[in-house]
């Protein structure tokens, strides 16, 4: 019996125990795969037999969507190349799907496009760079967020008008700083690339160690300032609420901000309990406190984005209960 105790005690320990690489152990790893994955072999692309039409792809991603939305997504789609490709993720998936990968797979963003990056403030109202749209996360290799990205600066830089030789410098440029931020978070530790982000002072730093321009790092500020302002209560309140009496509303702007119908929304009728208990619970303990001192009173459908457009997408209108903005 005793014996049987201590078996299970090992078996149960060595079950939870997580093997970690250390980094040249990982960098082997890499190094191993490009023998069965060469570089070389992501470069160029045709399209292969038995290519789906993209337009029947496209027409298959508005399952589900609101189907008098969809003409919107459309027509911002055909503004320009660069609108096309921010709005066709699901082409792009269905393409890099027949193309060597590694086989490292990641949390990827799915939709890693040049607009999907940009400054948007933390909880603690600090405004920092990073990836801002993750609705087509998916775990995915790790290439394909790097191919769109890739392609996106370059349709960018062609929709700008700007000399081929600059998009594919620009492209280079964002392909090096991705691998050289990798390869500095493999010999990092744990926590400092846990807590790593980008912000003003590393912005700050890149406009100095480039020698660009003051105009250039004043033009940055202004459009941190900007996100800052943005972000504020005091700016969104006026343009998104109006308050009837004492009660306010999400102001319509048919057909970008509406109130759904009850069958688009039928938790309008018991103010979403549910989903908002179920929020609540996942919180830690010092936000619940927060959230707590805030009551949903209204809900609105809000177009946004490109590919995005006509999707369940909402905004949700939390009150204060001092009934202060």
């Amino acid at each position: 019996m005793a014996a049987a105790k201590k078996r299970k005690r090992v078996r149960g320990r060595a079950a939870n125990t997580i093997t970690h690489l250390s980094p040249d152990e990982r960098r082997a790893k890499g190094r191993a795969l490009r023998d069965q994955v060469s570089r070389a072999s992501q470069a160029g692309w045709k399209p292969p037999r038995g290519r789906a039409d993209p337009i029947e792809i496209l027409k298959a991603s508005n399952e589900g969507r609101l189907l008098n939305l969809v003409p919107i997504r459309f027509g911002r789609m055909s503004e320009s190349p660069f609108a096309f490709y921010r709005g066709s993720a699901a082409v792009m998936a269905a393409d890099l799907a027949r193309t060597p990968t590694s086989g490292i797979r990641v949390q990827a963003c799915g939709d890693g496009h040049l607009m999907n990056f940009g400054g948007f403030t933390t909880p603690e109202r600090n405004v920092i760079f990073d990836i801002n749209d993750l609705d087509e996360t998916l775990p995915a290799p790790f290439e394909w967020d790097l191919k769109r990205l890739a392609a996106s600066v370059v349709i960018a830089a062609q929709h700008l008008s700007l000399p081929d030789a600059d998009a594919a410098r620009a492209a280079a440029a964002a392909a090096r700083e991705y691998r050289e931020q990798i390869a500095n978070y493999a010999s990092m530790r744990v926590l400092d690339v846990w807590y790593d982000r980008i912000d003003m002072a590393r912005f700050e730093k890149f406009y100095a160690d480039e020698g660009l321009l003051q105009e250039a790092r004043k033009r940055w500020q202004l459009r941190a300032e900007e996100g800052r302002r943005k972000s504020v209560p005091e700016y969104l309140f006026p343009k998104l609420v109006s308050v009837q009496g004492r009660r306010p509303q999400i102001k319509d702007e048919p057909p970008l901000i509406f109130h759904p119908t009850a069958e688009q929304a039928p938790g309008m009728e018991t103010g979403f309990a549910d989903a908002i208990a179920g929020y609540r619970e996942s919180r830690p303990e010092h936000t619940r406190t927060l959230f707590d001192r805030f009551q949903f009173v209204d809900l609105a459908m809000k177009v946004v984005g490109v590919g995005s457009v006509g999707t369940m997408c909402g905004i949700a209108l939390f009150w204060p209960q001092t009934m202060t903005r």
